[in-house]
């Protein structure tokens, strides 16, 4: 029984993390309510889950207020161009449904452009929180990290679509979404997308694997080519795309290292 309830148990640790993940979901919805810090909110939250994935995480509310200020204007900035995108797609489908006027080809040009805004929405903000760059090539390593991590970026969409789904539904299942209804499914989605963020670091570190680039030469043509679009996306060398210049730094220490305040656990 003492074994049960000790804080190294699965049981407690289990039960210490969905707590965290409670917090974590109550600060991002606070800090989006304003609707223009809800880019620096989403950065913020997406650091701490980072952090969750990696046991780095430390005290939840202070590490998150601390990458919302750090983050605000980059973040706020890419929020308000991805808010115009939607104001302006959401009108364009609003006229097209009310009026019945537009042609079948353009309302399937307005179709692609809302998936594809909504691919690189699920990307623009965790790089954001990870990875140091210009506006611009944020956006661009994010629409080819949808393109090319498409079965994750489809995952991603899909939970928090049944999310949506659950509250329109049923709408006692507000209750989720202000427990778990934003940092849930943003932390299966850390943990899918933080293998791709730690061979960029690697590679931003020059740490390599000589024998895994050797290995990718072995494999079936549809491997390699898989192999080639990951080096477009981030390898500063095949220069098709811009790439992270280096990684996020949080009041002087690089986001990621250890830290006193890292190894104590709220």
């Amino acid at each position: 029984m003492d074994r049960f309830f000790s804080l190294d148990s699965p049981v407690m640790q289990f039960l210490n993390r969905m707590a965290d993940l409670v917090i974590l979901n109550m600060l991002a919805l606070l800090c989006c309510l304003p609707v223009i810090t809800a880019g620096a909110s989403l950065t913020a939250m997406h650091h701490v889950l980072l952090q969750m994935v990696r046991g780095e995480e430390s005290y939840v509310a202070k590490t998150f207020f601390r990458a919302f200020a750090s983050n605000f204007k980059k973040a706020t900035a890419i929020w308000a161009i991805l808010l115009a995108a939607f104001v302006v797609l959401g009108v364009d489908i609003y006229i097209s449904v009310r009026t019945g006027l537009v042609p079948r080809f353009l309302m399937v040009m307005i179709g692609m452009i809302v998936l594809l805004v909504l691919f690189v929405f699920q990307w623009v903000f965790p790089l954001t929180a990870r990875f140091e760059n210009t506006i611009p090539r944020t956006f661009l390593n994010a629409l080819f990290l949808a393109v090319g991590r498409f079965p994750v970026t489809v995952v991603m969409i899909v939970m928090q679509a049944a999310i949506v789904w659950l509250i329109m539904y049923n709408t006692s299942m507000l209750l989720l979404l202000l427990f778990i209804g934003i940092s849930g499914p943003g932390y299966l989605a850390a943990k899918m997308y933080d293998p791709v963020f730690r061979d960029q670091e690697r590679r931003i570190n020059g740490e390599a694997d000589p024998e895994g680039d050797a290995g990718k030469a072995g494999q079936g043509s549809e491997e390699a080519s898989h192999g080639a679009m990951e080096e477009s996306i981030f390898a500063e060398q095949a220069g098709i795309t811009p790439i992270p210049v280096e990684r996020k730094t949080y009041g002087g220490e690089t986001d990621g290292e250890s830290s006193e305040e890292s190894s104590e656990k709220s």
